[in-house]
């Protein structure tokens, strides 16, 4: 029974994985229709000029760290996702709320990835300040590895108090 338990958890990570890789490339869609290279404006402000939809094409990291590296990020965020389904899958049946957080990590690289693959950059299109640039994949990859410090934080400080 644990094993069909086990392949259930699984299987709705898979599925949180992929939805989450779908909206990426949905709401990117739409942002390249809005804002993208044949729209009029590219760039529509949200609260003043801090904090607006932008259109970006990024062929390097995080805030366009290592420009035009884009097939060694693709590799290597390939690379990360096999290794973070097998962490997905072996987690899924004694700790929950880490595969959680690793799903969302992996789920925001495949779709960056999917960029990387099929356009050649990942499309941002949110801008706050003169610095911050991202999209919704690079947003769940954040949240997904803050939740993971978080986790093992918390599971630290209840060793300690052991």
């Amino acid at each position: 029974m644990q094993s069909g338990n086990h392949m259930r958890r699984f299987l709705w990570l898979l599925s949180l994985i992929l939805g989450i890789a779908l909206a990426d490339q949905l709401v990117k869609r739409w942002m390249v229709e809005l804002i993208g290279p044949s729209a009029s404006q590219h760039r529509i402000e949200l609260l003043g000029s801090f904090v607006a939809l932008e259109y970006l094409q990024n062929t390097g990291a995080a805030f366009g760290m290592f420009r035009d590296a884009t097939t060694l990020f693709a590799i290597v965020a390939v690379v990360a996702i096999g290794v973070g389904l097998f962490l997905v899958w072996r987690e899924a049946a004694s700790d929950w709320p880490l595969a959680f957080g690793i799903s969302f990590i992996i789920g925001g690289a495949l779709g960056n990835v999917i960029d990387r693959i099929v356009r050649g950059y990942v499309v941002d299109f949110v801008a706050i300040g003169r610095f911050w640039k991202f999209n919704l994949a690079d947003s769940c990859i954040t949240l997904g590895v803050l939740f993971v410090f978080w986790l093992l934080w918390r599971a630290d400080n209840q060793e300690s108090d052991t």
